[in-house]
């Protein structure tokens, strides 16, 4: 997770956070749906509606990442 000058990318990493995290809610969504369900119906996947809270870190972490996109990597520090 490092930028075209090999330094650390605080942006690059913060979106791997997130995503792992949304992965991790998804599959113990899934799991705990699972546990539920009759296995002798028809079982279709749960219309789960997505986390407010989760929603708005996406949001603001891809305005950052592509904020920072738009604006350029700046000058490389010496």
């Amino acid at each position: 997770m490092q930028d075209n000058a090999q330094r650390t990318d605080l942006g690059d990493f913060q979106m791997v956070v997130i995503t792992a995290l949304a992965v991790l809610i998804y599959a113990v969504s899934t799991v705990e749906f699972m546990e539920r369900i009759e296995f002798r119906r028809v079982v279709t996947m749960p219309d789960v509606d997505v986390d407010a809270t989760l929603l708005a870190i996406f949001t603001l972490g891809q305005a950052a990442y592509l904020g920072r996109k738009a604006a350029g990597e700046g000058p490389p520090a010496n």
